[in-house]
């Protein structure tokens, strides 16, 4: 419970601070102290990465102000428990057991093995796709910051823009849509799946044995594929002659493939909500509910959980006692879980 707490109060004064500082003269582009309610809610939004704003922060906040936005997602993103971790190991000092098992367990991993790995695994691979993603926006930003904000926004599923209407003015560029889309994608499958990716084709030294996806793996790589595939074919189906009808036939197809991918964490659009179809806002709503990968920076219930779910219906249509998903039998506790998750989320 003292664990729990001092978590939530971590968030809390990280929050507070953040309020602070972007009410503060020094980040406001006015020069003068600012509305604290605003400050609050921005600085909330950013470290929960939500992306939600109350004022168009290009033009409330100056450049300190942005890149204090910028630094709040970062951390949020990686978690306060992770951050404190990797700076605990980066000075040399020992986790408790209990910490080590904690900390595992909020990535998905059942067994503590490896923990230095692990954290550095997590904080290089954020700073190497943002920095690849900052790199490729930058042929079309031509602009450093500019190119880093966006990066960073599209990997944390931040959604926070310097324009007012968010991506918009980029609904033209295909080149900009795909490089935030596949970012957004890579923040809301997780650190373990992309780590697991990077590494499931090579031959391990010590037992000759040759790597494969983990079930975490192949069940968010699936579920997320299939929620994608189904939001972008719904978008066009329904948007085709509504918010789509002044595109070009390929416009069309990457618009709408970026729309089927922010809904579910991100909050970026190229096309106003307001703008959408009731049927469409539907489908968005069942894709936030559902979110992403555990261990990412997506929100909702999680892909697994949603999978769980579905499997653990269909076991019982054909009744059978147990949830097989792969070959693989999920134990009572988790399907348990996963109706309590769903529930108390509904």
């Amino acid at each position: 419970m003292r664990k729990r707490s001092s978590i939530a109060l971590g968030f809390l004064a990280l929050i507070l601070i953040g309020a602070i500082v972007l009410s503060s003269p020094w980040a406001r582009a006015a020069g003068c102290w600012g509305n604290p309610l605003a400050a609050l809610f921005t600085a909330c939004s950013a470290v929960c990465v939500t992306g939600l704003t109350v004022v168009d922060i290009a033009a409330e906040y100056s450049r300190a102000g942005q890149v204090a936005i910028l630094v709040l997602v970062e951390v949020g993103c990686l978690g306060l428990m992770t951050c404190g971790t990797f700076l605990l190991i980066a000075i040399g000092r020992r986790l408790s057991l209990a910490r080590e098992f904690s900390l595992m367990n909020a990535y998905g991993v059942e067994q503590v093995q490896g923990l230095r790995g692990l954290i550095c695994w997590v904080v290089g691979s954020m700073l190497c796709i943002e920095g690849v993603g900052a790199i490729l926006l930058y042929f079309r930003f031509h602009d450093v910051y500019e190119s880093v904000f966006y990066s960073v926004m599209g990997f944390c599923n931040a959604g926070f823009s310097l324009r007012p209407d968010s991506l918009a003015a980029f609904a033209g560029d295909p080149w900009v849509i795909l490089v935030l889309a596949l970012e957004t994608i890579f923040g809301g499958i997780g650190f373990l799946v992309i780590y697991n990716l990077c590494t499931f084709k090579f031959l391990r030294r010590k037992s000759g044995a040759r790597g494969r996806l983990s079930l975490h793996s192949s069940v968010v790589l699936r579920f997320s594929f299939y929620l994608i595939a189904f939001a972008f074919v719904v978008f066009l189906a329904s948007e085709w002659t509504g918010a789509l009808k002044d595109f070009g036939w390929g416009q069309k197809l990457w618009v709408a493939f970026y729309q089927a991918v922010t809904p579910r964490s991100c909050g970026f659009t190229v096309i106003p909500l307001e703008a959408l179809r009731v049927p469409t806002i539907e489908v968005y709503e069942w894709m936030m509910f559902i979110g992403g990968a555990p261990g990412s920076v997506a929100a909702g219930i999680k892909v697994t959980t949603f999978a769980v779910i579905i499997y653990t219906v269909l076991a019982m249509c054909r009744g059978e006692q147990e949830t097989v998903i792969s070959r693989r039998v999920v134990s009572y506790d988790a399907v348990r879980e996963s109706i309590v998750i769903v529930v108390a989320m509904v």
